[in-house]
């Protein structure tokens, strides 16, 4: 049976960065400079923690359902119940049900299940789970470029960055894909 070993700075590291969240979601007065580098800081962690030797060899079937369920299985637990108690109960006890009640719930089940915006625009009080679908793609992402020659690797990378950068400037697509890049 494989056994994960855990690095201690790994984990530390880990701690700083959901810190570093919740701060840079605070109205402290270098918020915005967290914001420059907190979510490249877990892409990077999960790169550093992704095991070559452990997904490589599974067929692809195996390695999606994995991630399916470490990633968007609780992606959309969560969302359903901040969709039944925020989008669905509180919207409905403050605002009436009425059409502006409607037009907020059908945003929300449109946000959660498929644009996953990270905003509480489009996201019932759970707008930090967007990152759940975001690492989802990128590892699937990460397992097909794993599969190639290093000179495909670096080619795809910078491909995906490319297409990640002109595709946030004018086409947001569903489940934050075009986030991938980072």
């Amino acid at each position: 049976m494989n056994e994960t070993i855990r690095l201690p700075w790994i984990d530390t590291v880990k701690g700083l960065g959901i810190l570093l969240v919740f701060l840079g979601h605070s109205s402290i007065p270098v918020a915005h400079s967290i914001y420059m580098f907190h979510m490249p800081l877990f892409y990077i962690l999960c790169g550093l923690c992704w095991d070559t030797n452990k997904y490589i060899s599974l067929p692809f079937r195996s390695y999606w359902k994995k991630k399916f369920r470490s990633y968007i299985i609780p992606y959309l637990k969560i969302s359903i119940v901040c969709l039944l108690l925020y989008g669905v109960l509180y919207n409905g006890i403050t605002m009436g049900i009425n059409d502006a009640y409607w037009t907020k719930l059908a945003k929300y089940i449109l946000g959660l299940f498929v644009f996953s915006r990270g905003t509480t625009e489009w996201m019932p009080r759970c707008s930090p789970i967007w990152f759940l679908t975001c690492i989802f793609f990128a590892e699937i992402m990460l397992y097909f470029v794993r599969k190639q020659s290093t000179y495909k690797q670096v080619v795809l990378i910078l491909l995906s960055a490319l297409l990640g950068y002109v595709f946030s400037l004018a086409v947001k697509l569903p489940m934050n894909i075009e986030n991938v890049r980072r």
